[in-house]
């Protein structure tokens, strides 16, 4: 099966590279040069992995520099890196343009960086693979991965031709690891593999969910009330588990963004090697830590939520918990240790804003979701949607109005967004699982952590009663711009180098 994969493959390479050559369309090179390919199809997204792959290339730029030429090369022939990003995006002439103005306006990032980098946008993409999966969702994500792995090695690498750019090193910034098997096995297996994990495709949590038969997102009704679909899925789960640990093995270089990550990883890619392994915190827009983190005089009693309207970040969990919040310290006037002054004040002009970014028309179709179920709450009143707001817009919620950052994610990987919550002042309530449990908060000391509705209600309570300029607000403030110092960009950028440097995936 291999040897005619890899004749399938050496097949499509030289059909698209004569192709392009006759079109006059590929990018020949004087000299030849050495590509660190970026594999994130969706670079334009707005998440949490798009400003790692940007602050990654950042990083990159003095280590390329202090290898731009070679000594051991036979010819004494210089050389240089050249960085591309693999992207589904179809092409068009202003691309590049817009996307450096989308990673300026989204992340405050400044686009290009000094070295030298391009975009190559992936043939032979289907419509259906730009749609989550419907069923099978792991093995089916994984084999769309790998065909657009594919698709990347094909139009970025010939090695038949020395004035042809090749790829030297794939680097996965997605969590896309059975596309290793493809670099490997098929492609060219003297490529170097690196990958930053954001979260593993498959964890023991997720066993454990099925086991238990625990209906969310990603374990349909259907399947846990069905002792016999449960177990079936067991099945799919342990074989899927066993393969991605193999494949991804096959790395040389993984960069984990939280210690949960780590242990599953760690436990997962058995054939890893210890060394091969570390902890990168992802790059956090933290500011120096100087005074106080932000002004808190003018804060509104605002919870503020920051999360792409995704099924995993539960947005649901945060409507449900807001109108039990607004149930027991509005409505019920009887409530245990409360008196009718102090709930009309605690409660007075109390708002939840969602703000998170659209990716696709399921995600528009889940905000109309997100509303319909604020109304049937009945707080439709109080709840604001702010969609693909600017970098602007986003900063001047965080650090001017709100008083409460909210995350609800179950098993978060790490939580970029609860650190930048933290780090503009907010007081910051997350799930107590994944990265928010693991490395950043603390309860009751820089945040708060929760699980159930009704331990977001009362940590918004505690959090809103006595006002945003509380004593006990301003402890937690303290402690929180403090410890968040770990998460900033400076950080990122030196545990990632040091990364590179240990893996030796830039030697030549």
């Amino acid at each position: 099966m291999l040897v005619w994969l890899r004749r399938c493959f050496r097949r499509d390479r030289l059909k698209y590279h004569q192709r392009s050559h006759s079109n006059n369309k590929s990018h020949r090179s004087k000299s030849k040069k050495k590509v660190i390919g970026f594999f994130h199809p969706r670079c334009m997204g707005g998440g949490g992995g798009e400003r790692v792959l940007w602050k990654a290339m950042e990083a990159l730029e003095p280590l390329l520099r202090t290898n731009s030429t070679s000594t051991n090369s036979p010819n004494g022939d210089e050389y240089y890196y050249r960085v591309v990003i693999f992207s589904i995006d179809p092409y068009r002439e202003t691309y590049k343009e817009d996307l450096i103005r989308h990673v300026k306006e989204r992340f405050d990032i400044e686009l290009p960086i000094s070295f030298d980098w391009s975009v190559i946008h992936l043939e032979n993409v289907r419509e259906d693979q730009l749609s989550p999966s419907k069923s099978w969702t792991m093995v089916m994500d994984s084999y769309r991965d790998m065909c657009w792995a594919w698709q990347a090695l094909v139009q970025c690498n010939d090695n038949d031709n020395e004035n042809d750019d090749n790829v030297e090193v794939f680097f996965d910034t997605t969590g896309c690891a059975f596309a290793f098997a493809v670099v490997k096995w098929i492609a060219n297996n003297h490529i170097r593999v690196a990958a930053y994990v954001h979260y593993p495709t498959i964890s023991t949590d997720m066993l454990q969910l099925v086991f238990q038969r625990r209906p969310t997102y990603n374990n349909a009704s259907s399947v846990t009330q069905s002792i016999l679909y449960t177990y079936i899925k067991l099945i799919y789960y342990a074989a899927f588990a066993v393969t991605y640990g193999l494949i991804g093995s096959l790395a040389d270089c993984v960069m984990v963004n939280s210690t949960w990550t780590y242990n599953h990883i760690h436990y997962l890619w058995k054939g890893l090697s210890t060394y091969k392994l570390s902890i990168v915190y992802p790059p956090c827009d933290v500011p120096n830590i100087t005074t106080t983190s932000t002004n808190t005089v003018n804060r509104k009693n605002w919870i503020l939520s920051i999360a792409q309207f995704r099924p995993e970040k539960d947005h649901a969990l945060q409507l449900r918990s807001f109108a039990k919040y607004i149930h027991l310290y509005e409505n019920n006037t009887n409530h245990e240790n409360e008196n009718e002054n102090e709930n009309e004040n605690e409660v007075e002009d109390v708002k939840l804003i969602l703000m998170g970014s659209c990716r696709n028309e399921q995600d528009e179709d889940r905000v109309k979701q997100l509303k319909q179920l604020a109304q049937q709450l009945h707080v439709q009143d109080r709840v604001q949607f702010v969609c693909n707001a600017s970098y602007a817009t986003l900063q001047q919620y965080m650090k001017e109005q709100a008083t409460v950052g909210l995350h609800t994610m179950w098993n978060e990987h790490f939580g970029i967004g609860v650190v930048e919550m933290m780090a503009a002042g907010l007081i910051t309530i997350a799930h107590n699982s994944g990265g928010p449990a693991s490395d950043i908060i603390t309860h009751n000391v820089n945040g708060y952590l929760a699980t159930t509705e009704q331990q977001y209600a009362d940590a918004i309570h505690t959090a809103l009663q006595h006002g945003p300029n509380s004593p006990t607000n301003q402890s937690i403030q303290k402690q929180a711009f403090s410890s968040v110092q770990r998460f900033s960009d400076a950080k990122f950028i030196t545990s990632f180098q040091n990364s590179i440097k240990k893996s030796n995936i830039l030697t030549n």
